[in-house]
């Protein structure tokens, strides 16, 4: 009986310290998965930030380029409306020019038709004195 029981005890002794063994080996196992996973964790955080701060200056980059390309646009907009606005102060300024050359010329013929009509009307009135001679001498 004692020797079952010695046995029994040496048999649960080694079982207690295999499982301690055990325990050991999964815990160190343990241990060397949370320290692989805590490294792979803070590759792909570092990873992740190496991304994070390429696309930012990406974006940055574009956002230069598009800016430096809207206020290129602008400058030639401005650029194509002040000559624009040069071209239309000269085309009214042409046609001021071309309307008081027309206003000077309507004038001119006002006074020509004016002369034209009081040479007619003193003709008219010579013709009439002499038929009044002419009438009266008869």
């Amino acid at each position: 009986n004692t020797k079952q029981w010695y046995q029994r005890r040496v048999a649960i002794t080694a079982g207690q310290q295999k499982l301690k063994e055990e325990k050991f080996l999964y815990e160190e196992r343990l241990s060397e998965l949370e320290t692989q996973h805590e490294a792979e964790k803070r590759e792909l955080i570092e990873k992740y930030h190496r991304d994070l701060v390429e696309r930012e200056s990406k974006n940055d980059l574009e956002l230069k380029l598009l800016s430096e390309q809207k206020e290129r646009e602008l400058g030639q907009l401005e650029s194509r409306y002040k000559q624009r606005s040069v071209e239309e102060m000269k085309m009214t300024q042409e046609l001021e020019k071309k309307i008081e050359k027309l206003k000077m010329e309507v004038s001119d013929l006002k006074t020509v038709h004016a002369k034209e009509l009081l040479q007619l009307e003193t003709e008219k009135r010579k013709k009439y004195r002499l038929r009044l001679c002419v009438d009266t001498t008869a």
